[in-house]
C-alpha cells in the first residue's frame, strides 16, 4: 500500500534501486503489467526485480521478462510492550 516505504525499506537493506515501477494498491496483474515492468528493469540494467511478499502471490507463476523475481520477506517484531498487547488480543478475542 506504500511503494515508497517499499523503496526505503529495501534501501536500508542495501539495494541499489536501478528503477522502480508502481502500480495500485490490490492491483490485478495483468501480462502487460509485468511487461512494462520487465522493460524497466532492462533499460536499467537490474539484476533484479523486487516486490512485497502480498504482490508476489497475485504475480503467481507469470514472471516479468528475463531478469530474476525476488520477494522481500517482512517480519514484526513488538520491541516492547508485548505483554500488553497479548493481553488486549486475548480479552477482544473472548468477547
Amino acid at each position: 500500500g506504500n511503494p515508497h516505504a517499499f523503496l526505503a525499506t529495501v534501501r536500508r537493506l542495501g539495494a541499489r534501486v536501478a528503477a522502480a515501477v508502481f502500480f495500485p494498491d490490490h492491483c490485478a496483474y495483468t501480462a502487460s503489467d509485468l511487461e512494462i515492468v520487465a522493460e524497466a528493469a532492462r533499460r536499467a540494467r537490474a539484476g533484479v526485480v523486487l516486490t512485497t511478499q502480498k504482490d508476489a502471490v497475485k504475480i503467481g507463476a507469470h514472471r516479468p521478462g528475463a531478469v530474476p523475481l525476488a520477494v522481500v520477506r517482512i517480519r514484526m517484531r513488538i520491541a516492547a510492550g508485548e505483554d500488553r498487547l497479548e493481553t488486549l488480543v486475548r480479552n477482544v478475542a473472548q468477547r
